[in-house]
């Protein structure tokens, strides 16, 4: 590291010394920064670090010695080369000196020889500091940031979002097919595609942007002060520019396509990995829908016309329906302070794929499934961890009294299998696939003319009669059935017993008030059209 890239910070409470100090280092060209006291140098290394501080002892407001205690208090984002300019020189005080965190000292009357020889030697120690750090943080094939390194960078920028309010948006790549690269191709090529795309990613970013290898053939980008619409219109760009590549491998010419997934920061995200656990769930989007796209997470969320709905005149999937009345409810979600083994106990008992997690206020956390208690078993200690320390803490939830037409957009659209919903931040039910199916199931069974061709029959209110006799005979038996089961069950077993038949008394309630919600639309709408 030059003098030129070498930044000084002088501290010194006498302006004739302040002047001295200053005149003697700039002529090699150090960036030199300037302070009175300890207090205004803490300020001064807060808000942009230097490579070496020169400071005096005796100082009024915060002393040297205060002041290099402080220091190393300090997370920096680059070691800090200390050097203490003092009149002192007796051996107490140099190991006083040097135990406050100093890396070296040199007494006044000031020599400039001996200034500038101690000054170099902190200039190498900082360029060694910064090739290693540089080696640790740096990905070996691209020379971009690594994962770790971004992550810290995204709390950074995550947490200046929120203070200023300002955009904050985040887009994760994927290479389409990279395995096959690879196969077919070989692994030098697969390197090859790597440095090239990441080079690319890297002439299309900002000054503020921050880049880094996600891992594998994933990248990461984090753009400040963008929104999701001037993210998605960047990237979408970048996607372009990347197709049009071209990489002959093996005498022939290849082209590489990839996926992207953008989101934007807002006021629900309450962690900042959430930004990418969005961004990637778009990223998910793209690849079911064939890959070299760009979605944004906002638009899989929300969608003012869904892509199934009828054309003027025709009546809309889950018209009407709110999450309340699809949903099938919570019966007994786990705590976050319980342990793995109580957690694999209740979902093997109860027979369930997932569960959500609370905390001590009721309050939804996260939510754990079996494939992380899969991921967890790797010894029994294991068993002894808290829920709260593998559960999935990004879940996608919406309010109870949000329309299932949105709620069926993003499933539709999304990996995600299943959604929770809340009332006050606290979990009430679960809405999957199969509740969709189900519901949409009565619906059709509830319907006539379905061979007519039009996009929904009407209904024939005789089926419904029917139906809701069927569900409620299985109401009975399923009352009966339970009844019976109390009567013989152990006292260790009354517990799961009363989970699982509520569960299935519960979806058949939920079956119950789908029917009748049609019947009674059904009869408004005749109301309405004889008036």
């Amino acid at each position: 590291m030059d003098a030129s890239r070498t930044k000084v910070l002088v501290v010194e409470d006498d302006p004739a010394q302040l002047r001295l100090l200053v005149a003697m280092i700039e002529q090699d060209g150090y960036l030199i920064r300037q302070a009175r006291d300890g207090q205004e140098a803490l300020e001064a290394i807060e808000e942009d670090c230097p490579h070496v501080l020169l400071t005096d002892w005796e100082m009024p407001n915060m002393d040297g010695i205060t002041l290099c205690r402080r220091v190393r208090e300090l997370s920096l984002e680059n070691y800090v080369y200390i050097v203490f300019i003092t009149v002192r020189t007796d051996g107490k005080d140099v190991i006083c000196g040097l135990e406050a965190g100093a890396d070296d000292y040199t007494t006044k009357p000031l020599k400039q020889a001996e200034l500038m020889a101690r000054l170099g030697a902190g200039t190498r120690v900082v360029e060694l500091e910064h090739r290693l750090k540089h080696l640790a943080n740096s990905d070996p094939l691209t020379n971009l940031p690594t994962k770790r390194i971004f992550l810290e960078h995204l709390s950074k920028e995550w947490r200046r979002s929120q203070r200023h309010q300002i955009p904050l948006s985040c887009v994760v790549m994927d290479i389409d097919f990279f395995k096959r690269i690879n196969d077919t191709y070989g692994h030098p090529a697969g390197d090859t595609v790597i440095q090239v795309v990441g080079r690319l990613l890297q002439d299309n970013c900002r000054i503020s942007d921050y880049l880094c290898r996600f891992g594998g053939e994933e990248f990461c980008i984090l753009l400040p002060e963008t929104d999701e619409e001037q993210a998605t219109l960047w990237t979408d760009r970048v996607r372009q520019r990347l197709s049009e590549l071209v990489f002959p491998f093996k005498k022939k010419n290849h082209h590489v396509t990839a996926s992207f997934g953008v989101a934007e920061c807002d006021e629900s995200i309450s962690i900042a990995g959430q930004l990418i656990e969005r961004a990637d769930q778009a990223l998910r989007v793209v690849k079911n829908r064939g890959r070299n796209g760009v979605a944004g997470y906002s638009s899989i969320t929300t969608s003012a016309t869904l892509e199934t709905a009828g054309t003027d005149g025709e009546d809309v999937l889950f018209s009407g329906v709110l999450a309340r009345h699809v949903m099938t409810p919570i019966i007994s979600p786990l705590r976050d302070g319980e342990s793995l083994d109580q957690a694999a106990q209740w979902l093997v008992g109860y027979r369930l794929g997932s569960v959500p997690v609370i905390d001590s206020d009721e309050h939804l956390v996260g939510i754990l499934s079996e494939k992380d208690l899969v991921t967890a078993i790797r010894s029994s200690s294991q068993w002894n961890q808290s829920v709260g320390d593998i559960m999935t803490k990004i879940v996608v939830t919406y309010d109870e009294y949000t329309p299932v037409q949105k709620i069926w957009g993003f499933l539709s659209r999304a990996s995600v299998r299943q959604i929770v919903v809340v009332r006050d931040t606290k979990p009430v039910g679960l809405i999957s696939c199969s509740s969709l199916v189900r519901w949409y199931g009565h619906r059709v069974r509830a319907s006539t003319n379905l061979a007519s061709g039009e996009d929904w029959p009407s209904l024939d209110l005789s089926c419904c009669a029917i139906q809701i006799r069927d569900i409620s005979e299985h109401v009975v038996d399923q009352a009966i059935s339970f009844r019976q089961q109390l009567e013989f069950s152990s006292s260790h077993e009354l517990l799961q017993q009363v989970v699982s038949s509520d569960s299935q008394l519960q979806e058949l309630a939920s079956d119950l008030l789908a029917c009748s919600s049609l019947v009674n639309n059904a009869n408004t709408a005749e109301t309405v059209s004889a008036i």
